[in-house]
C-alpha cells in the first residue's frame, strides 16, 4: 500500500501566538500515544511519547510511514480496518501490536475520531494508542486456561457447576454426556435436579457435606454415586466453594466433579495391587536440596524430608542433620565424593544409605553440583535425591533374573513363542515354552530355526503369517482372536504379538503370548445352550413373567402361565385381589406382606407360596420381583418372574424326611457327623455327636480351638497331627480316639476326616464322622488280656524248649561229636574208609548241633536277657544274614541303657517275624533295620525294596505273621504301621511307648 504525497502540515491548534507551543507541550506529556491524520488517512502528527516508544522520527511517522511500527502479522488487518473507518466516516478502533524502540512488541488499543467542519465534512482525524499489553496477556492466559480446563474436563470425564444460591439456578458444564448422560456441554440445572441424580444411599451424606461447607465456610468435598437415566451408576468426587456477600450470606457456589468410576472399580477389585502401586509411587518420590555454603543453611524441598524419615517441622535446616542420617559405613565414601565434586568442579552423583529414626535403612541416589563465585570459591550446592531402595532390591533380584525368567517361561500357563523376522520379511520360529508345546502339539526342538510355513503347513501358516506381518507394519502390540486346526485338534487362542527392535530400530523379533481360550469358547457355547434351555423351559410352561399395576391392581402374565396355573378362565389377565383369593389360606398373610414390602431403598423381593387350582390340587410357586416408585416413594408397578417349584418342594420335603431318617440311623449306629470351615473356625455337629460327647444341643458346636477339652491329651495330639496333615496334603485320616465327656466319663470312638474343598479345589476345611466304639474297645481289651496270657504261655513254653535244646539235646549232641572224634583217632591206619565215614558223621553232628543252637536262640535269645536289646538285635541280624545268605544292615541310635523286658522281647519278636516274612516274600537280598529311641518311645523300622504287597489284603488273609505282630504290640500299647505297594518295596514301623502299662513281664514275647 502506498502513502499520501508529502504535504505541508496544516495547523490544528487554537488561534493565538502562544497557544500552539503550550498545547503541543501538553500533548507531548500525555502518557498516551496521540496522533492526527488528514481526511484521506495520512498521518499528520504524532506526539512525543508516540515517537519515543516507536523510535521513529516525526518525518518517518508521517503519511503512511507509521506502518513500520506495526507488527507484520497485524498490519494487513489494521490497514483494512483503517480504510473501512475512513470510508464510513465513523469512529473506529482496532487492536494491534506496536514495535518498541528496543525491538519488542506490545499490544495497543488504537482509537480514531473524525473532526468535522461547519459543513459536516471531515477536516481531520484524531487518535490515541492505549497500551493494553497486560490485558491482552491476561486474556490470552485466561483463554489458554479455559481451553486447558475444557480439554482437561473432557479428558478426565469431569463436570463443573456455577450455582446461584438465592435463585437456585445452576449452570452445569463439562463432559455432561459421560457423567449424567446429558448430550450437551452446558445445561441449566438446579440443586434439586442434581440431588435426584445422586444415588439414594448417598443423598444424605452429599446434603450434609453441602450444609457443612456452607455453614462453616469451608471447602465442599464428597465422594458419591449418581444414577444416570439409563440406570447405570457412576462414582464422582466433588470439590466446591461457597462465595459470600458483604452481609455474610452465601451468594454463589463454584465446583467441579470428576468421574472416578474406574478408580472405584479398581479399588474394589484390585485393592492389593492398588496398595502396591501406591507404595511404589510413594517410593519413587524425589526430593531436592540447596546448600548455602557460607551460611551453612541447607534448604530441603519436595520429598527430601520423607527420604530420610523426617518431617518438615522436625528439620532445623542444618547440614549436620543430613550427615547424621547417612549410614556410618557410607559417610567417608560420600564425603570424598562431595569433596571431589567441589575440588574438580564436576557433577556429584552417588548412591548411599540413610538410617531412618525407626532404625530402617533406605538407599538414596543423589545428583548435584557446586556453583562458584567469580573468585572461584564455591557458594552453594544444588541437587536432587531419589529413593532407590526398591531399585537396589531389584538389582539384587536381577542377579537371579535369568533363572526366574526361565522358571516363568517354563511354568506359565500362557503359551509363549518367539519368532525371528528375517531381512526378506519371513518368520522363523526361535522357541516355544512348555505350555505352547502342549497347546500346539509341536516340541521346541522340532520347530526352532524352521520357517512358520514349513512347520504349520500352508493353510494354517497363511492366516498366522498375515497377523505377523500386520504386527511388523504397525510396529506396536496387536491383539486378536484366532482359531487353529492343530495336530491335537481345533483350538482357540487370544494372541498378543509384541514387536522387538534391534539397535537400529528394525523389528527383528516378535514375542507372542497366547492364551488358550478353547475352554472359554466351550463355556460360552454351553452358556448359549443353557440360555436356549431356559427359553425352552419358559415355553414349556415351568415359569412365566408378570407385571402388576399398583394403581389399577391389574396383573398381566405371559402365556406360559396357563400350563402352570391350569385355571378355567384366562390367567394372563387378572387382578391382585382375585389372585390373593387363590393363594393357600396359610400363605395369604405372608404373601401380602411380601408384595407390599418393597421400598425405594430395597425394591426387590422373593417369596414362596402355595396356590389352589380349580381341581383342588396345590402347586408351589416362587416369585421374584422388583418394584418401581415415583419421586415421592409411591409404588407404581412391579415386574418379575414366577417359577413352578412344586417338584422342588416335594424333593425338599423328601430330603427333610431323609434327614430325619439319617439322624435316627446315626442315633442307632452311634455315629455323629461334623463339618469344619478352617477359614472362620466354624464347626457344625449332628445331633448324635452332641449326645456322644454329652454336650447340650442348645449350645453352639465348639470351635476347633475349643476341641482339646473333649479328648485326652494323647488322643488330641494324634488328632491335631492328622488334621494338620489333611489340610496340607489333602489326605483322609481314621483314628481311635478317647473322648472326655462333659461329666468326665470317657468313651472310645473312631474319628474319620476328609478334606473339604471349594469350587476351585482349594482345601477350606474338613468333614467327617465320629463313631462310638466303647463296647468294642472293652471287648478288645478283654481279648487283649487273653491274648497276652496266651502269648505269655507261649513264651514260657518257648523258653522251656530253648533251654532243653540248649542244655540237654545240645550237650548230648556235643558229647556224641566228641565220641566220634575219639573213634576216628583210635581206628587203625588200615581202616581208612571207616575213618572217612566217621569224619562225615562228625561233621553232620556238628551242623545239627549248630542248627539246634540257632533254633534255641530263635526260640529264646539269652543275649536279650544278659546283653540287652541292641546287642541281641545286632547278633540276630548277623546270624540271620549268614544263615539265609542275605545282607542285613542294622543301625541304632539313642536307645536307653535299660529297656523294660516286655518291650525288648516284643520288639525282638517283631524283628524276627518281619525279617522272616521279608526273606520269604520280598524277592530281594538286602534289608535295612533301624532301632531308634525317642523321649517317650522306641521305634523299630524294617525296610526293603522288594516286590511289596497289599497290607489290607494281607491282614484279611489267613497268615498269622502280621496278626501276631499286632497282637504282641497291643499288649505293650504299641502301634504297627505298614507302608507297602506292589513292586515298590515295604516299610514296617513299630512304635512302643516306654511306659507300656502292662503288668505281665513276659506277655510281649
Amino acid at each position: 500500500m502506498g502513502t499520501s504525497p508529502p504535504r505541508r502540515a496544516k495547523k490544528f491548534w487554537p488561534k493565538g501566538h502562544d497557544a500552539e507551543p503550550d498545547l503541543r507541550r501538553a500533548i507531548d506529556v500525555i502518557p498516551q500515544l496521540v496522533w492526527s491524520a488528514f481526511p484521506d488517512g495520512a498521518v499528520e502528527f504524532c506526539n512525543q511519547p508516540w515517537l519515543e516508544y516507536t523510535g521513529l522520527t516525526a518525518e518517518q511517522a508521517q503519511g503512511w510511514g507509521w506502518k513500520a511500527a506495526i507488527h507484520p502479522e497485524d498490519l494487513d488487518e489494521l490497514v483494512a480496518t483503517w480504510r473501512r473507518v475512513l470510508a464510513e466516516g465513523v469512529p473506529g478502533e482496532a487492536e494491534a501490536r506496536m514495535r518498541k524502540a528496543d525491538g519488542s512488541f506490545r499490544w495497543f488499543l488504537i482509537r480514531a475520531m473524525p473532526q468535522r467542519d461547519h459543513q459536516g465534512r471531515i477536516a481531520r482525524w484524531y487518535g490515541t494508542n492505549t497500551d493494553i499489553d497486560e490485558r491482552k496477556r491476561a486474556e490470552q492466559a485466561l483463554s489458554l486456561a479455559n481451553d486447558r480446563l475444557g480439554l482437561a474436563m473432557e479428558a478426565s470425564a469431569s463436570v463443573g457447576w456455577d450455582s446461584e444460591v438465592k435463585s437456585g439456578r445452576d449452570v452445569w458444564f463439562g463432559d455432561l454426556q459421560t457423567i449424567f448422560g446429558i448430550p450437551s456441554d452446558t445445561y441449566p440445572g438446579s440443586v434439586e435436579e442434581f440431588i435426584r441424580y445422586v444415588h439414594p444411599d448417598d443423598r444424605q451424606q452429599v446434603s450434609e457435606a453441602l450444609v457443612d461447607a456452607r455453614q462453616y465456610r469451608k471447602l465442599y468435598a464428597a465422594e458419591f454415586r449418581i444414577v444416570r437415566p439409563d440406570g447405570t451408576v457412576r462414582w464422582l468426587v466433588a470439590r466446591g466453594k461457597f462465595y459470600y456477600a458483604a452481609n455474610g450470606d452465601p451468594e454463589r457456589m463454584l465446583g467441579i466433579s470428576l468421574d472416578i468410576t474406574e478408580r472405584k472399580r479398581a479399588e474394589e477389585t484390585l485393592s492389593v495391587t492398588s496398595d502396591r502401586l501406591r507404595l511404589a509411587l510413594e517410593a519413587g518420590g524425589a526430593g531436592g536440596w540447596e546448600w548455602d555454603i557460607k551460611s551453612g543453611r541447607n534448604l530441603w524441598f519436595g520429598k527430601a524430608h520423607a527420604l530420610v524419615g523426617m518431617t518438615p517441622e522436625a528439620y532445623s535446616g542444618s547440614i549436620q542433620e543430613f550427615w547424621d542420617r547417612v549410614h556410618a559405613e557410607d559417610r567417608v565414601r560420600l564425603h570424598d565424593a562431595v569433596e571431589n565434586a567441589k575440588q574438580n568442579n564436576t557433577e556429584f552423583n552417588e548412591e548411599f544409605r540413610v538410617m531412618w529414626p525407626d532404625g530402617t535403612v533406605h538407599w538414596l541416589r543423589s545428583q548435584g553440583r557446586y556453583f562458584y563465585a567469580a573468585s572461584g570459591e564455591p557458594e552453594r550446592m544444588l541437587g536432587i535425591s531419589v529413593d532407590i531402595t526398591e531399585r537396589k532390591r531389584a538389582e539384587e533380584a536381577f542377579r537371579q533374573s535369568e533363572l526366574r525368567y526361565k522358571e516363568v517361561f517354563d511354568n506359565t500357563s500362557d503359551c509363549i513363542f518367539l519368532l525371528d523376522v528375517t531381512c526378506d520379511g519371513r518368520f522363523k520360529f526361535a522357541g516355544f515354552n512348555p505350555a505352547e508345546e502342549e497347546a500346539v502339539g509341536f516340541s521346541n526342538t522340532a520347530v526352532s530355526g524352521r520357517f512358520v510355513e514349513d512347520v504349520a503347513g500352508e493353510k494354517v501358516a497363511k492366516g498366522v503369517i498375515a497377523n505377523y506381518r500386520r504386527c511388523v507394519e504397525v510396529g506396536t502390540l496387536i491383539s486378536y482372536e484366532e482359531e487353529l486346526n492343530l495336530p491335537i485338534g481345533r483350538r482357540y487362542f487370544h494372541t498378543n504379538l509384541i514387536p522387538v527392535r534391534d539397535a537400529a530400530g528394525r523389528i527383528h523379533r516378535i514375542v507372542g503370548v497366547a492364551r488358550d481360550t478353547t475352554e472359554r469358547k466351550r463355556s460360552l457355547e454351553a452358556l448359549r445352550a443353557s440360555e436356549e434351555r431356559l427359553r425352552l423351559a419358559i415355553q414349556t410352561g415351568r415359569m412365566y413373567a408378570f407385571e402388576w399395576n399398583a394403581a389399577t391392581d391389574v396383573i398381566v402374565r405371559s402365556g406360559e402361565c396357563a400350563n402352570i396355573l391350569n385355571w378355567t378362565d384366562d390367567p394372563t389377565h387378572d387382578t391382585g385381589r382375585r389372585f390373593v383369593a387363590r393363594v393357600h389360606p396359610e400363605d395369604r398373610k405372608p404373601y401380602t406382606a411380601t408384595e407390599t414390602g418393597p421400598t425405594p431403598e430395597n425394591p426387590t423381593y422373593q417369596t414362596t407360596y402355595r396356590v389352589l387350582r380349580p381341581d383342588s390340587s396345590v402347586i408351589w410357586l416362587e416369585e421374584s420381583g422388583r418394584a418401581f416408585f415415583d419421586g415421592q416413594g409411591k409404588m407404581l408397578r412391579t415386574i418379575g418372574m414366577t417359577v413352578d417349584v412344586t417338584d422342588r418342594k416335594r424333593i425338599e420335603e423328601a430330603l427333610l424326611r431323609k434327614g430325619a431318617e439319617l439322624a435316627e440311623a446315626q442315633r442307632l449306629a452311634g455315629v455323629g457327623s461334623w463339618q469344619w470351615d478352617a477359614r472362620t473356625d466354624t464347626v457344625l455337629w449332628s445331633e448324635e455327636l452332641y449326645r456322644l460327647v454329652g454336650r447340650d444341643p442348645k449350645l453352639p458346636a465348639p470351635s476347633y480351638k475349643e476341641q482339646p477339652s473333649f479328648f485326652t491329651a494323647e488322643s488330641w495330639g494324634r488328632l491335631q497331627r492328622a488334621v494338620e496333615d489333611a489340610l496340607q496334603t489333602g489326605t483322609s485320616y481314621q483314628l481311635d480316639m478317647e473322648i472326655v465327656r462333659s461329666d468326665f466319663t470317657t468313651k472310645w470312638a473312631i474319628a474319620r476326616g476328609e478334606p473339604l474343598r471349594d469350587e476351585g479345589g482349594r482345601i477350606i476345611g474338613l468333614r467327617g464322622t465320629v463313631q462310638d466304639i466303647t463296647e468294642r474297645k472293652r471287648a478288645e481289651e478283654a481279648l487283649s488280656g487273653l491274648s497276652g496270657k496266651l502269648i505269655e504261655a507261649q513264651e514260657q513254653e518257648r523258653t522251656r524248649i530253648a533251654r532243653d535244646l540248649h542244655d540237654d539235646i545240645g550237650q548230648r549232641l556235643a558229647l556224641l561229636a566228641i565220641d566220634l572224634e575219639q573213634i576216628k583217632e583210635n581206628l587203625p591206619n588200615s581202616a581208612e574208609n571207616a575213618r572217612s565215614h566217621v569224619e562225615e558223621l562228625r561233621k553232620r553232628m556238628v551242623e545239627i548241633s549248630t542248627d539246634v543252637q540257632a533254633l534255641s536262640h530263635e526260640l529264646h535269645s539269652p543275649k536279650l536277657d544278659y546283653l540287652g536289646l541292641v546287642a541281641a538285635m545286632r547278633s540276630f541280624c548277623k546270624e540271620f544274614g549268614e544263615q539265609q545268605k542275605v545282607e542285613v544292615d542294622f543301625i541304632h541310635a539313642d536307645i536307653p541303657d535299660t529297656v523294660p523286658q516286655e518291650i525288648s522281647l516284643c520288639l525282638f519278636r517283631v524283628l524276627q517275624e518281619s525279617l522272616h516274612n521279608a526273606v520269604k516274600h520280598s524277592g530281594v537280598r538286602h534289608f535295612e533295620v533301624e532301632l531308634r529311641g525317642a523321649s517317650d518311645a522306641i521305634h523299630l523300622t524294617m525296610r526293603d525294596l522288594g516286590l511289596g504287597f497289599d497290607p489290607e489284603g494281607a491282614m484279611k488273609g489267613r497268615g498269622l505273621g502280621l496278626t501276631s505282630m499286632q497282637e504282641r504290640l497291643k499288649v505293650v500299647n504299641g502301634e504297627l504301621s505298614i507302608n507297602s505297594q506292589p513292586k515298590r518295596g515295604t516299610t514296617i514301623h513299630a512304635r512302643v511307648p516306654l511306659i507300656s502299662g502292662t503288668s505281665s513281664v513276659r506277655a510281649a514275647g
